[in-house]
């Protein structure tokens, strides 16, 4: 989970674990880190997505059953 550098870290993470035989899934959203709270945006309209783009994020790794790791 992160913003655009998860973007760029996520390859060489999904092709390290997919050697050990590990899934990956990115969620990230570029501008915008995963901290709750955090206010990120230049105007009320951008931190009001980007706090439903968090609250969004952080719902998804909740609900899957099959998350064992998150990496920020």
């Amino acid at each position: 989970m992160g913003d655009s550098h998860a973007h760029v870290a996520y390859p060489g993470i999904a092709e390290a674990a997919a050697q050990q035989g590990l899934n990956t899934l990115l969620l990230a959203n570029s501008g915008c880190p995963p901290f709750i709270g955090a206010e990120y945006g230049d105007d009320e309209g951008a931190k009001t997505r980007c706090r439903h783009q968090i609250e969004a994020m952080v719902a998804t790794m909740a609900q899957r059953q099959d998350v064992r790791l998150v990496l920020l």
